[in-house]
């Protein structure tokens, strides 16, 4: 069995992540509460299965008085995708 291995730099600790469909990706993470230096995100990655890569699609930066998102969970149901993430 062949492994395809595709790297992405975040520039963020990641703490969790959940594929959406196949060639969508969300991740979390971040550096936590506090004026540290590394942004708290939630990131969109979409697969580029034919070109091997990885490429953000979306990304949203949090507050600095927030913690960094550390769980994600799915509410989709019938098609509809609705994502939470929690931060400690």
């Amino acid at each position: 069995m062949k492994v395809n291995v595709i790297k992405s730099n975040l520039k963020y600790p990641l703490y969790s992540c959940k594929f959406i469909n196949d060639d969508l990706l969300l991740v979390t993470g971040g550096g936590g509460e506090g004026n540290n230096g590394i942004d708290n995100k939630v990131t969109l990655l979409t697969i580029l299965d034919n070109e091997n890569k990885i490429k953000k699609f979306r990304e949203l930066k949090l507050s600095d008085d927030d913690d960094s998102p550390t769980s994600l969970f799915d509410l989709g149901a019938d098609g509809i995708k609705v994502v939470w993430y929690l931060s400690s």
